[in-house]
Formats: structure tokens, C-alpha cells, sequence
């Protein structure tokens, strides 16, 4: 396998791994101007295969210039039992995402 091919594998793997967090996430694409090889997406630049993780928004990024695209990974709306209630996160996605917490007492039927 070329190392161009082997190298792009590698980005998506480590993409993947990141935006598609084990916690439950949103994803969607947008279409984006390129210029000199590069996305340029919400007044931001990012290289080819490039990907990063924001604070605010709580976002993963990750650029296919070829494709004109900005894949976005984001934190899911949650629904809560009665039981159980949401704390920010904290750092850049996915840490920034609400995490839930849920008491015991709910979770047992009598």
C-alpha cells in the first residue's frame, strides 16, 4: 500500500475515533470553500485530512478537501429519566459534552 494511501487511512481512523466517541454524537457535513488546498469553514482554516476539536462549539472538525467537505461531529440532546441529570462537560469535544448522571434510587423496581 502507498504511504499517501496508508497515511490517509490513518487520518480517518484517528477522525473516526475521535468524532464518533463512544458517547452518543451528532454528525453532519457542510459544504465548504477551498482555497490552496485547504477547508475554509466559520472563519476558519484547516488543512487537508486536517481535523480539530473545539471548546465552543462543543465540535469535532475534519476536512476533505478533495470533496469540499467539513465533516462535524457534535454532542447528541439527551433524554433523562427522572432519576438522572446532565453536568457540563469540560475541555474540547468530545470532553466538552454533557455528561449524565443518574442516583440509583430510580434505576431499582420494587
Amino acid at each position: 500500500m502507498c504511504f499517501k494511501l496508508r497515511l490517509a487511512l490513518f487520518a480517518l481512523v484517528a477522525v473516526a475515533a475521535t468524532l464518533w466517541n463512544v458517547s452518543e454524537a451528532y454528525t453532519g457535513q457542510a459544504h465548504v470553500e477551498v482555497k490552496d488546498g485547504k477547508c475554509i469553514f466559520q472563519n476558519r482554516t484547516l488543512g487537508h485530512h486536517e481535523s480539530i476539536q473545539l471548546e465552543e462549539p462543543c465540535q469535532g472538525w475534519f476536512c476533505d478537501a478533495d470533496a469540499h467537505i467539513v465533516s462535524i461531529g457534535g454532542c447528541s440532546p439527551i433524554a433523562l429519566p427522572s432519576h438522572c441529570r446532565t453536568v457540563d462537560g469540560n475541555g474540547t469535544y468530545p470532553n466538552c459534552c454533557p455528561q449524565v448522571i443518574c442516583n440509583d434510587e430510580g434505576q431499582h423496581a420494587e
